[in-house]
């Protein structure tokens, strides 16, 4: 329970923050969302109030609180040179506090800038950067770092680097709730975010930091974020947090991003990547912090994902998946394509653990997958080594390192198959109904050990999508919206 002091301090706060807020506000805004929301809040489909609200500036739900928000409501957020405080507008839910955000397929609930002009779906183009931050969910759960961070209880809090001082005190996250239930979101929609708030420090569109086994996440769709899509951070090894259907489109970096120890269940997730936005990898993989090899380690469980990169005239030919600062994960049933690199895995040789000892340990695979062969020097699974330069000892050891991982990946009981061509019906990256990521294959799927947890779907197609019309789940997106995705896919003929 909170001091008295503290009560009367956030009262006080919550009053002139609003009263600054209305003084201070954009004509654009008419439905105002409280910047300190401490007891239920729902923001609600209304006839006669419509239903846009306005997120100005960093808005909080402090323990104890519920935001509930109604299918078919907008929240447009003002950018940070028009904010009434100054600052980037975020959504954070704090720990042991809860989000129920439930949409619907054809009524999702839409975080955008608050330039978008939802009447016309090509006004933002391709939208630029440092809008707005985006929605971060704040848990209970376990870090693996850094290692400074562990309290007197021996488990590691961490702290929003960036945000203002009067709000430190209620914003940390992690400890050792494996369990803690922070809410559900189901059908959003989260565009044109990620403003940066540092030097360097750019948030992903959905943030998800030490998030609880109970917490749900699906039906996510995340388009043009200025950094990563989606942030994964944190997590109990053998409790973990499930994150379902998720469409990640052009981002400015990763679609994918997880890290200090990041368990987490994931399936069909998509990724599809742009060279003029600036697209990287489908997934970056990091295992912690200070120290890199800190445990419990890394090893995410994920199946059934879709990641097509940014293609020809990228730069950097980016992987489709990075596994590096000790961190591990197991891939099954999925399509890699239109990537410079298949999966590169970090070797560390002065260090006892790295991504590749957990490739050896069986913590790290990629099975039964198909990667789309780019190029003639196009390698699938590579370990790689930043401090190999001018060690010719090193260097022997890294191309022994290099030929078992290649052993690893052409095993028979790893059934990976390398294509010419991407095994999906078509794509495309411009709104003219040619993006249809459907599976196009006919290799057999598995489930084994830990996928044998009951949130898997036990399908039986590789990728995202299955190969009939009934198995596209993304009709909710943005990218049907705009015509991106084959229109039969997404409307009813």
């Amino acid at each position: 329970m909170k001091p008295l002091y503290l009560k009367c301090f956030l009262v006080i706060l919550v009053c002139l923050c609003q009263i600054k807020a209305v003084m201070a506000q954009p004509e654009e805004c008419f439905n105002l969302i409280p910047k300190f929301i401490t007891s239920d809040f729902t923001l609600s489909f209304n006839s006669e109030l419509g239903n846009v609200y306005c997120l100005d500036g960093i808005t909080t739900v402090f323990p104890g609180a519920t935001l509930t928000i109604e299918p078919g409501v907008v929240i447009k957020a003002v950018d940070q040179e028009r904010t009434s405080d100054g600052s980037v507008s975020v959504l954070i839910i704090s720990r042991q506090a809860s989000i129920m955000a439930e949409g619907r397929e054809f009524s999702p609930i839409i975080f955008t800038a608050l330039q978008d002009d939802l009447s016309n779906p090509f006004d933002m183009g391709e939208a630029p950067g440092n809008l707005w931050g985006g929605i971060m969910i704040l848990g209970d759960a376990m870090l693996n770092s850094p290692e400074e961070a562990r309290n007197e209880d021996g488990f590691i809090e961490e702290r929003l680097e960036w945000i203002p001082p009067q709000l430190e005190f209620d914003l940390d996250y992690g400890g050792a709730v494996c369990d803690g239930n922070s809410g559900t979101m189901r059908y959003v929609s989260i565009r044109h975010a990620g403003a940066q708030v540092a030097t360097g420090d750019t948030l992903a569109a959905l943030t998800m930091a030490a998030v609880g086994a109970k917490t749900t996440i699906e039906y996510i769709d995340i388009y043009t974020p200025t950094g990563d899509g989606m942030s994964y951070i944190g997590g109990c090894f053998g409790f973990c947090a499930g994150v379902k259907r998720v469409i990640v489109a052009f981002p400015g970096d990763d679609a994918f991003d997880l890290d200090q120890g990041a368990n987490i269940n994931g399936q069909f997730w998509f990724a599809i990547g742009d060279a003029n936005a600036g697209s990287d990898r489908g997934a970056e993989h990091d295992g912690a912090t200070s120290p890199e090899n800190a445990q419990p380690y890394s090893v995410p469980n994920i199946s059934n994902v879709t990641y097509i990169g940014p293609g020809p005239g990228a730069p950097n030919e980016p992987e489709a998946i990075i596994f590096q600062d000790a961190a591990g994960g197991r891939y099954l049933n999925s399509v890699f394509c239109d990537h410079g690199l298949g999966t590169q895995i970090e070797w560390d040789f002065n260090e006892i653990i790295s991504s590749n000892s957990l490739l050896n340990a069986g913590k790290l695979f990629v099975r039964n997958s198909d990667f789309e062969r780019v190029g003639v020097n196009f390698d699938p699974f590579n370990v790689f080594s930043k401090n190999c330069v001018g060690d010719p000892k090193c260097t022997n050891h890294l191309k022994m390192a290099q030929a078992c991982a290649k052993g690893i990946f052409e095993a028979s009981e790893s059934a990976n198959t390398i294509a010419p061509a991407c095994p999906v019906v078509s794509i495309s990256r411009t709104p003219d109904g040619g993006l249809d990521p459907r599976y196009t294959g006919t290799e057999p799927t598995i489930f084994p050990g830990p996928f044998e947890d009951p949130f898997f779907e036990k399908v039986s197609y590789r990728g995202a999508f299955g190969p009939s019309r009934s198995e596209f789940w993304g009709r909710f997106s943005f990218l049907c919206e705009i015509g991106v995705f084959a229109p039969f896919l997404c409307f009813d003929p």
